[in-house]
């Protein structure tokens, strides 16, 4: 049977190898022995069935004969994590090619490495990339990149195969939603933590939503490590001190939403602490205003948006003298109540409305399930409805 192998770790690294499985090469045979090597014909064919050390393969990658060198770097790899010794110390005096297939033999062992592993092959990359200087440093790096965007592919597989939602989707930030490429963590996740552990190899994704019971400290430490995530949105279930710590280890967040998860003052002042850079959006928490207002002034620099929770589910424009609706979200409050697009709000119980914003200012100002009079006109008519608010899942 003929097997084919072609590594995966880049075009400079691309090595294709077929061969008769059950005729791997003699190494004793190929090419001769290093210079110095006196053994004798009885000598050398009693060493064919020693088992060579790491350090006597990593001697090889720098002979004269390409069947050797390559041999070398196949042993190094399949004795994994007790090559990488071996790899260091050749790499402290090597030459371009041997750094090369050094580099190589480190990048496919700490493939095997389980995602959730800093140490090994993976650190030794990372020492290499760090400590050394000219080839080898920037082969390392590139090595390094090679690895990052192997493992981000594997990672989305191995997420979306756990239940966990990666793709477009919008995603509201501040009252406005955006079409974002997201994850989703919510009840469709199986429970897998391991599963989670590949998500600090996700790139390019900045936005993520955690719903209901995957809001717990365990799922949050590992979703921190996502490294260009900016922006979490924690939705309809319960987050405690345990949970605000994991969110402190990340550097930077753009933007933070609670939504529809309780806080109290002790959470709150919790969450003061966070690197929070741009926004907070509190919806639906049940803290009171004169604790979001005394937020406001220990963090002048962040946009906090405050909402009790309730939801009307109409879109209007800004910039008008007054408060049309420009389109209402099937199922939502408003669908319930009669409205439709076009029609122009009035009054909310005896407070007049102008323009949209004051729509959005009051209904911010009540909690889902809460009843509100509507007075709206509609061509020549004028109309009063009963509106029960929602909530804001999406």
């Amino acid at each position: 049977m003929i097997t084919c192998r072609v590594t995966i770790l880049g075009c400079w690294f691309a090595v294709l190898s077929c061969g008769e499985v059950a005729a791997q090469p003699d190494t004793s045979q190929i090419g001769a022995e290093p210079s110095g090597d006196t053994r004798t014909g009885a000598e050398e064919a009693g060493s064919r069935t020693e088992v060579r050390s790491p350090e006597y393969w990593a001697g090889q990658l720098s002979s004269d004969h390409y069947l050797r060198r390559e041999t070398a770097q196949q042993r190094l790899i399949e004795s994994g994590d007790g090559a990488i010794g071996a790899l260091e110390s050749v790499l402290e005096s090597s030459d371009l090619e041997t750094t090369e297939l050094a580099i190589r033999a480190l990048g496919e062992i700490a493939l095997a490495q389980r995602p959730d592993d800093d140490s090994g092959a993976w650190a030794a990359l990372d020492r290499v990339s760090t400590q050394r200087a000219g080839s080898k440093a920037s082969r390392a790096k590139l090595m390094i990149n090679d690895v990052n965007e192997y493992r981000s592919e594997q990672a989305k597989i191995a997420i979306a195969a756990s239940g966990i939602f990666i793709g477009t989707d919008d995603f509201v930030v501040q009252a406005i939603a955006e079409s974002h490429l997201i994850i989703q963590i919510d009840d469709s996740w199986r429970g897998d933590l391991k599963a989670l552990d590949w998500l600090r190899w996700i790139r390019d994704i900045r936005f993520a939503r955690v719903v209901g019971s995957a809001i717990n400290p365990e799922v949050l430490a590992r979703l921190v490590r996502m490294p260009d995530l900016k922006t979490i949105s924690l939705m309809d279930g319960k987050i405690d001190a345990a949970g605000i710590t994991m969110l402190n280890e990340m550097r930077s967040i753009h933007t933070l939403e609670f939504r529809y998860v309780p806080l109290d003052d002790k959470l709150a002042d919790a969450i003061q602490k966070l690197p929070m850079r741009s926004a907070l959006s509190l919806i639906g928490t049940d803290l009171g205003r004169v604790k979001v207002d005394s937020m406001r002034e220990a963090l002048p620099g962040l946009k906090i948006e405050y909402k009790q929770g309730g939801y009307l589910g109409v879109s209007g424009g800004d910039g008008q003298a007054f408060c049309q609706i420009n389109s209402v979200l099937p199922g939502s409050a408003a669908e319930k109540a009669g409205l439709q697009a076009h029609d122009v709000i009035l009054q909310i119980g005896e407070t007049p409305i102008r323009q949209f914003a004051d729509l959005q200012n009051k209904i911010a100002e009540y909690s889902e399930g809460d009843s509100l009079s509507i007075q709206f006109k509609r061509g020549l008519q004028q109309i009063e409805t009963t509106v029960v608010l929602g909530k804001q899942t999406e």
